[in-house]
C-alpha cells in the first residue's frame, strides 16, 4: 500500500512499542533512533481533549472532524510520513465515505478495502508512481467510540 521503507516500518514499530510503556501526560514525547541517520517520533496522552494533530498531515489525509488524537507519530521533518490515532464517536461507514472523498478530490484511488471482523481496512494511493497514499483502519470500542489508526505518506512536506 504505502511506500513506507522497512526502517520506517521498524522505527514506527519501535515507538509503538515504547509509547504503550509510557504515561499519559499531554506533551509526552518519545524520539526513537535507527542509527542510520533517521528518527521517528512519538507523542500522546493529553487531558480529555487528547493532542494536537501532526505538523506534517497532507491536505488529502486530515485527522476526522471532532475526534480525539491519542497518538502520533513522525518521522523526518521533510516527509510527510507518519501515522495518528484518534477515537470519535462518528459511525464507522461516515469516517470510511469521508476519507474515500478527501482521497478522490487529491486523486487518490481506493486499492484495497478489507473487513475484518468487526474492524475495517481501506488503503488508498496515488497511481502514476507518485508516493502519496494513505491507509484507514477503523475498529469499533465496547464504549461505542470508534479507534481509527491513519497511516499516511505524502511525499515531501511541502
Amino acid at each position: 500500500m504505502t511506500r513506507l521503507t522497512i526502517r520506517t516500518a521498524a522505527l514506527l514499530g519501535t515507538a509503538l512499542l515504547l509509547l504503550a510503556c509510557g504515561g499519559k501526560d499531554e506533551g509526552q514525547k518519545v524520539t526513537v533512533s535507527d542509527g542510520e541517520g533517521g528518527s521517528a517520533t512519538v507523542r500522546y496522552g493529553g487531558d480529555e481533549n487528547g493532542i494536537s494533530a501532526p505538523e506534517n498531515l497532507p491536505a488529502f489525509a486530515p485527522v476526522y472532524p471532532g475526534a480525539m488524537i491519542q497518538s502520533a507519530v513522525t518521522g523526518d521533518a521533510s516527509e510527510a510520513k507518519g501515522m495518528v490515532t484518534f477515537l470519535t464517536e462518528a459511525k464507522q461507514a461516515e469516517v470510511l465515505a469521508f476519507y474515500k472523498e478527501k482521497a478522490a478530490a487529491a486523486g487518490l484511488k481506493v486499492k484495497a478495502e478489507v473487513a475484518m471482523g468487526p474492524g475495517r481496512m481501506l488503503a488508498l494511493t496515488r497511481e502514476g508512481g507518485a508516493n502519496e497514499a494513505m491507509q484507514i483502519t477503523t475498529t469499533p470500542g465496547e464504549d461505542g467510540k470508534l479507534m481509527v489508526a491513519l497511516v499516511y505518506d505524502g511525499g515531501k512536506a511541502q
